[in-house]
């Protein structure tokens, strides 16, 4: 007992550390935070020459400490910085663009299994990786991106209402650690109508995000033996204000079929409040030679999300359950689906699960730029495992983040510094099992031209 309290003290004493080590960059940095376009989305314009100005590069910093700590089994421990450094030409002749973007993650500290964190590569080694590399044509709104790219659809919501998912389709960033899932890729997207976009292609490459190896997509998925692509298409339409319903088609033969439609609506009474529905659906299979599991399966996933908003205070709930034929599968994005959170998704088979949470901007009362959100999930019921057929434990998990954002009248303007905490509680019936997560995060961008 005494070697474990002292483990805890000194487990507390590091946080303390690195959490005031982050505080600290964040008073000495000067450039602004800003998210690097995606190289999906074909925004139009361009220039006829290359002139400095219509070029784009910078760089973005981020650092990271993490340590997820279960009751059993090891920590996952580390400490990182990196990010990226990118650079795109403007559009020739209106038409033609190149850009590239290296990644990079380098271990500061390594404590317990780091390489679990998925902050460096399995080996334990740090990332450098050019993860993008892509030429972009361009013509009337439409437009199709060749080679290493990040592939985002970005699917729009109203200004000022809460950003419910990491990912918003079945293959997207995954922007979870240090770097985020880069594909090699020719993905054409384009806009038929101020209110419609439609985006299709194939994907045959994926880079994890504790890689610099480029695998096929049926790998990623864990098809065994497999070197298959990725066939996909969607589309995203608003048919009035403020209403945004998107589907999506994925195919990777002999492994895995995804279908996805979803809605999200918000609605705004007066100026100081609004109301925000959304609802999906999805269905994953097998196919061709059932490369997963050596057989066939078919699962399905609803959900229904609500949100309210007033003034400085945000509430929001979401309800999920899953079919009993197998556990959603999100090997291409952190995944859209309402219940994904920090520790575990709850998306198993069979389970049925409830969300609820809020959100306060503390500058209400004269902190400006600070917030914080915290949530709980929990089970109704657990479902089974497929694999097992023995029951799954129960879940209940509780999420925080203390969230500051310097402001725009300042010279950190953008800058985030971000302080999470989860517990994780597994319930087995004879016992609960118990995971704590600690992460500091910062982030930061420099332009140079």
């Amino acid at each position: 007992m005494q070697n474990g309290s002292v483990r805890t003290h000194a487990t507390i004493a590091r946080r303390a550390r690195i959490a005031g080590c982050a505080l600290a960059l964040a008073t000495l940095a000067a450039p602004a935070f800003a998210q690097q376009g995606s190289t999906f989305w074909v925004a139009g314009g361009g220039a006829a020459d290359a002139k400095i100005k219509d070029w784009k590069a910078g760089a973005q910093f981020r650092t990271l400490y993490f340590d997820q700590s279960p009751e059993t089994g090891l920590d996952s421990e580390a400490w990182a910085a990196g990010g990226w450094v990118y650079g795109q030409s403007p559009y020739f002749f209106d038409l033609l663009s190149f850009g590239a973007t290296g990644y990079g993650s380098l271990p500061l500290w390594k404590g317990e299994d780091a390489a679990a964190t998925n902050m460096i590569q399995p080996n334990g080694n740090g990332i450098a990786v050019f993860g993008e590399a892509f030429a972009r044509l361009q013509y009337a709104r439409q437009g199709i991106t060749l080679y290493r790219q990040i592939v985002d659809p970005r699917y729009p919501v109203a200004g000022g209402v809460r950003a419910n998912r990491a990912d918003l389709a079945f293959v997207g960033k995954r922007d979870v650690r240090m770097v985020p899932l880069t594909y090699e890729a020719a993905m054409a997207s384009g806009t038929l109508i101020d209110s419609l976009r439609y985006f299709a292609g194939y994907v045959w490459n994926v880079k994890d995000i504790n890689s610099e190896n480029f695998i096929s997509m049926s790998e990623k998925a864990g098809g065994i033996g497999a070197d298959e692509g990725m066939w996909m298409g969607g589309v995203q339409w608003a048919p009035i204000k403020d209403l945004w319903l998107q589907g999506w088609y994925h195919y990777v033969q002999d492994t895995l079929t995804m279908t996805f439609v979803d809605a999200d609506y918000v609605n705004r009474p007066s100026k100081e409040w609004y109301w925000r529905l959304g609802t999906q659906y999805a269905h994953q299979g097998s196919t061709g030679a059932d490369l997963l599991t050596g057989s066939s399966f078919s699962t399905w996933n609803w959900g229904a999300y609500a949100e309210t908003g007033w003034k400085f205070l945000k509430g929001y709930g979401a309800y999920s359950t899953t079919g009993d034929g197998a556990n959603i599968r999100t090997p291409y994005s952190k995944g859209p689906l309402y219940i994904t959170q920090r520790i575990k998704d709850f998306t198993r088979a069979g389970e049925d699960a409830w969300l609820i949470g809020g959100t306060i901007d503390l500058g209400a009362v004269g902190l400006t730029g600070l917030s914080f959100d915290m949530n709980a999930s929990l089970d109704s019921t657990a479902g089974t495992n497929p694999s097992t057929g023995l029951a799954n434990p129960k879940w209940r998990e509780y999420d925080y983040d203390l969230i500051y954002r310097f402001g725009k009248d300042t010279w950190f303007d953008g800058m985030r510094v971000r302080l999470r905490y989860a517990t994780l509680n597994e319930d087995y019936g004879t016992h609960t099992d118990k995971t704590t997560d600690f992460r500091v995060d910062l982030n930061w961008a420099v332009p140079f031209f």
